[in-house]
């Protein structure tokens, strides 16, 4: 196969898409579809991540080389999150900026965030270094409050710490450029070897995203508008990013 350009490599992990999801996603990419990227410079994106110790294992796949190979639908792989990630972190990046990173172990069952936690998260992390003049972009996750259209603690918060925020559409994360950051920080992880203890773990992760630089953040954030071409051209399908 070597012959023909295939080699053999891990499957990149989607979140799988219903119709409705699809549907939002379109008219997302549409609503969209004329932004050039001082458009996206007055948003702040922001999201958890997980990481975990110890060897990953991931299912492998036959395909060519490059990008577009690796996001090809019949080259993805659409699985939960594995059971052993055990270091949890937020983090906000935007135009120029760089949050702090927040490390978090949330009250939920197996350390899941909840809404008590990310109204913490919001008051101690977020706040403090917030531009009135931003737009705080979310997942649709419960612990946000960021479903349904009716009020909520946590969006009585965000009114009353001044902060203006809008949601993705679900399952989106290829629409969220604080995905590429947390994507370099877990491959220069990689490149470190496998990490067995939790604190050291830490902090490593620690370690790369202070060394994660705002050149990176507004290349992340300068894709925004080929995101959106890309979408609408998939018709609301997962997109190469």
């Amino acid at each position: 196969m070597k012959d023909f350009g295939v080699g053999t490599y891990m499957a990149a992990q989607k979140k799988m898409l219903s119709q409705s999801h699809i549907d939002a996603r379109i008219i997302w990419g549409f609503d969209r579809r004329y932004w050039q990227l001082d458009a996206f410079k007055k948003f702040r994106w922001c999201d958890e991540s997980h990481f975990a110790t110890c060897l990953q294992r991931q299912a492998r796949i036959h395909r060519r080389k490059g990008y577009e190979a690796r996001n090809a639908l019949s080259k993805t792989q659409f699985r939960l999150k594995r059971q052993n990630q055990s270091v949890h972190v937020y983090g906000v990046i935007g135009w120029n900026f760089k949050g702090q990173l927040h490390f978090y172990t949330g009250s939920g069952i197996g350390g899941r965030l909840v809404q008590a936690d990310y109204m913490t998260i919001l008051k101690e992390i977020v706040a403090p270094d917030w531009d009135k003049d931003c737009i705080l972009i979310e997942d649709n996750d419960g612990p946000h409050g960021t479903k349904g259209k009716g009020p909520n603690k946590v969006k009585a918060l965000k009114d009353l710490l001044g902060i203006k925020w809008e949601m993705n559409p679900a399952n989106s994360p290829d629409l969220n450029p604080i995905e590429t950051i947390w994507r370099i920080i877990k491959q220069r992880l990689k490149s470190r070897g496998v990490i067995f203890e939790e604190a050291v773990l830490r902090r490593a992760i620690q370690e790369e995203w202070d060394k994660i630089t705002l050149d990176e953040i507004n290349r992340a954030i300068s894709t925004m508008p080929d995101r959106v071409a890309a979408l609408n051209e998939r018709n609301g399908r997962p997109i190469p990013y």
